[in-house]
């Protein structure tokens, strides 16, 4: 749901904080091609503001509308058959009785819940809740789809492997069980599938910048351009190509162009002047006082191989059957001519993003210690996803105290609940910036942190209704931390306090209280 993606605050902004980015509305055009690929033909959209109403109607007239209008101009969408071609493994689904059954299933097939050992080696995974993965890290695969225990054996018997619970013990398993069954439509980083006469190229970090590469075979493009100006008009010419069945001739005037554009882009809607089967067109159209392009596609089964590369937001579709324009053929008012190539638009992006470690204030000779405290950081994430308590609470200083006045006693009896109670746990961590104004002093660093302590319960009925779901600490809004380190006497960095809190065994308890949740009211960070 889009709503999940609002919320969520996707975009190359800080986890955790306010920001509904700008850009935002092109992850619609991504969720739009996600479904296309698997034929889509019916689309929901929430929020439903984000269509027409209020003022983020943008998404609906700046990506929305016109993705949903190139699919149904350009047939993007494939037909049933052509998916269940490209569908070569399934996975049928086990009944359960119980939750543990149920998480036999989503042992393979859910990394939130559980392992996703099928789901990882198919799509990939950068790094657990930190993307939601909408796009897939790869394209190789297609899509695995998941079929009801009730499953006709006519139904099954149309795909090469199906799957059950077990089927693979590993992550590596699963991932040589479909490298024998895909071999995939391209080569590079960046997430490519074909399908339906069409192949897609999305770059595969829903909030991150990162260019990624692709190289695709794609029909021959055409070049060779050349023109004879005559009294009549103009001639144009292009190579020939044995593989083509007919050929588009695209005008575009010199007063068409955006200001300080020098060579047409093409757009997906364009109507073509002309349709032959000849390599050559005269143009009976005087230029005038206007200088001209001509641009010249083909309808092709030639190939050859294209290169090039996505950053964030790019979410490419690209035809099977007709070429990309490879040059323009340019006849000024002097009546000069002159072939250019069709070049890539310059990109500014950055061609990647450090999401962590950052090391904003610690500069000169505090560079070295907050490259110590990084690493006792790394440690907590490593104890907490591995629900180490002991190890965890090791990284407190016997000194430690809390805002509400608890010490390290209390962290190490907090953190054993809260690891015991959940079955999988996950830390998601980023800083903010780093505080050497009590070193001197004091030895203290202070490290400001959004940090969040993700969990997953398992249950069955708890409090009489059926739930499975994650959780988190802390409880604050932005999920801030401000994390104060020492260097104690043998030379380790231990934390001396935490604010708020964390942990905090109020919010603990708080999560796990049930559906009856809004009769006890939780103050964030406070534990009386």
């Amino acid at each position: 749901m889009v709503r999940k993606w609002a919320d969520a605050r996707t975009g190359p902004v800080w986890p955790g904080s306010g920001q509904h980015p700008p850009d935002a509305p092109w992850l619609y055009r991504a969720m739009i091609l996600e479904g296309i690929k698997m034929g889509a033909t019916v689309f929901q959209f929430e929020p439903f503001w984000d269509l027409f109403d209020y003022d983020n109607s943008i998404c609906w007239r700046e990506v929305i509308c016109p993705t949903l209008r190139q699919a149904i101009q350009e047939k993007w969408i494939p037909s049933r058959e052509e998916v269940l071609e490209k569908i070569r493994v399934a996975y049928h689904l086990a009944p359960a009785g119980n939750i543990n059954e149920f998480h036999e299933n989503l042992r393979d097939v859910d990394w939130i819940a559980d392992e996703g050992l099928l789901a990882r080696a198919a799509y990939g995974l950068w790094e657990k809740f930190l993307e939601h993965e909408l796009i897939p890290n790869k394209g190789k695969n297609y899509y695995i789809p998941l079929l009801p225990p009730q499953t006709p054996e006519e139904v099954l018997d149309q795909f090469e492997v199906v799957l059950s619970p077990g089927s693979e013990k590993s992550e590596s398993g699963y991932a040589d069980l479909l490298d024998r069954h895909y071999h995939g439509d391209g080569e590079g980083s960046a997430c490519i599938m074909s399908v339906g006469g069409f192949i897609y190229v999305m770059q595969t970090h829903e909030n991150l910048y990162e260019k990624q590469t692709y190289s695709i075979e794609l029909p021959k493009r055409v070049n060779g351009l050349q023109a004879v100006l005559k009294k009549e008009g103009a001639e144009i010419s292009w190579n020939t190509d044995p593989g083509a069945s007919g050929y588009e001739v695209y005008r575009v005037e010199s007063d068409t162009l955006s200001l300080g554009t020098s060579l047409p882009v093409l757009p997906w809607d364009s109507v073509p002047v002309a349709r032959t089967t000849e390599c050559h067109w005269n143009d009976c159209q005087p230029c005038g006082n206007k200088t001209v392009f001509y641009t010249i596609l083909a309808q092709t089964i030639s190939r050859e191989k294209v290169e090039g590369t996505v950053n964030y937001l790019d979410y490419l579709v690209f035809s099977l059957e007709k070429s990309l324009p490879s040059e323009w053929l340019r006849i000024d008012l002097s009546g000069t001519i002159d072939t250019l190539p069709v070049l890539p638009p310059p990109d500014d992006r950055p061609e990647s993003q450090v999401v962590y470690p950052t090391f904003a204030g610690a500069d000169g000779h505090h560079r070295p210690i907050a490259e110590k405290i990084v690493r006792q950081i790394d440690a907590m994430k490593a104890f907490y996803d591995h629900g180490d308590w002991r190890n965890l609470t090791s990284l407190y200083s016997l000194n430690y105290s809390d805002p509400n006045g608890y010490s390290r006693e209390y962290v190490g009896r907090a953190w054993k609940w809260w690891l015991i109670r959940n079955n999988t746990t996950c830390m998601l961590r980023q800083i903010r910036c780093w505080d050497f104004s009590e070193y001197d002093g004091k030895g203290h660093v202070h490290v400001k942190m959004f940090s969040l302590f993700r969990a997953l319960r398992r249950d069955d009925q708890p409090f009489g209704y059926g739930w499975s779901g994650t959780l988190r600490i802390p409880r604050n809004s932005d999920e801030e931390v401000l994390y104060t380190w020492v260097e104690e006497e043998d030379g380790i960095w231990r934390l001396i306090s935490t604010d708020p809190a964390v942990p905090n065994l109020a919010e603990i308890l708080w999560n796990h209280r049930g559906s009856d949740q809004t009769s006890l009211k939780l103050i964030p960070g406070l534990d009386d």
